[in-house]
């Protein structure tokens, strides 16, 4: 039996799943106009996020996310390794930007340079170790929508140091 409470906050995630679809599709619609193709985007992107170029970051980033708080309670009390990922007020562990289709996640650069390995534990990111100084994103994760934000789809790879 639902409560009066639950029933409420049932309708606050459908609203807040229709807000995401509907940016999605605008975001989509948007993307699809641009000139350049999506894989040289990601890989600007991502050389970008290397080398800590904010211009390049700020056009590209759609919005910043975090790790749902639901999801991160959720995982430490069942051990799933399946994260949701919701909008962050201010700034945000990680960004989110639309090419074609596809909406990928990408690390900020804080987070990558204080990558510990803990996201790949995380399901979010894999590592492969490369003989680099500090961690270096080789591709961002793919993200699908979700009732409380986002889920990874596929998760990206970070090269981290032998």
């Amino acid at each position: 039996m639902l409560f009066d409470s639950d029933f409420s906050e049932l309708q606050e995630l459908s609203r807040e799943a229709i807000r995401l679809l509907n940016l999605l599709d605008i975001t989509c619609s948007q993307s699809s106009s641009s000139a350049a193709k999506p894989s040289s985007q990601l890989e600007n992107l991502i050389k970008a996020v290397n080398h800590d170029v904010p211009e390049v970051i700020t056009q590209y980033a759609n919005c910043y996310l975090a790790i749902s708080g639901l999801s991160r309670n959720d995982s430490h009390a069942s051990h799933s390794l399946s994260f949701e990922f919701e909008e962050a007020e201010e700034g945000g562990s990680f960004f989110l930007t639309m090419m074609g289709q596809d909406a990928w996640l990408f690390p900020a650069v804080s987070t990558l340079r204080n990558f510990d390995g803990l996201h790949q534990a995380q399901g979010i990111f894999t590592c492969v170790k490369r003989s680099v100084k500090r961690p270096q994103l080789v591709s961002p994760a793919r993200l699908l929508p979700s009732l409380l934000g986002w889920q990874i789809a596929e998760p990206g790879t970070i090269a981290v140091p032998e």
